[in-house]
């Protein structure tokens, strides 16, 4: 057998687990399904951790994120936000999303009204506001990108089931655990 047939045959067993393996950004998601993460256990792992920073994947010309938030997730459905000035309380929880994805469900139920990262502010008396859902893609490093979630895909008999994969562009942030102490 030549070295070029042995090389491909060396890359075979790479190459299938990406065809099979559900997409997302593929290794975010292929990190997060090896895990095992299920929407109760991405529960848990948020309120293990509690305090994550989030950072947008939009950047400034430096690279620096335009966007920096710390979130605090409780036990109790309870989470903070700190986002500039603002400083909202929310209600959230986990739900099962396409294909092994997990969703972070959350709303707004009050806000001190101050400018966030971006500038806007919340108006208090809009809240509670309605619930938001984006798609939680757990890494191996303990971080996860925040993504809009699937859209429904067309079958060949023209009904409707929703996608599996998540394009790298959909993922629009990144939480880390925050350091302890």
């Amino acid at each position: 057998m030549s070295s070029v047939a042995r090389a491909a045959l060396a890359r075979l067993p790479a190459a299938l687990a990406l065809l099979v393996a559900p997409l997302a950004p593929a290794a975010a998601q292929r990190d997060a399904v090896s895990e095992g993460m299920t929407a109760k256990t991405a529960a848990l792992r948020l309120v293990e951790v509690g305090t994550w920073r989030f950072a947008t994947r939009a950047a400034d010309r430096r690279g620096r994120p335009l966007c920096r938030e710390v979130w605090r997730f409780a036990a109790d459905g309870e989470a903070r936000v700190e986002s500039g000035r603002e400083r909202l309380t929310k209600r959230w929880r986990t739900l099962p999303g396409p294909g092994g994805l997990v969703r972070l469900a959350w709303q707004s139920i009050a806000s001190n009204g101050a400018p966030d990262c971006t500038g806007t502010a919340t108006d208090p008396a809009s809240l509670p506001g309605p619930e938001a859902d984006f798609v939680l893609l757990f890494l191996n490093d303990g971080s996860a990108l925040a993504c809009t979630p699937p859209p429904a895909a067309a079958n060949p008999d023209n009904t409707l089931e929703s996608a599996q994969v998540v394009r790298a562009e959909a993922c629009w942030g990144r939480i880390v655990p925050a350091p302890q102490g």
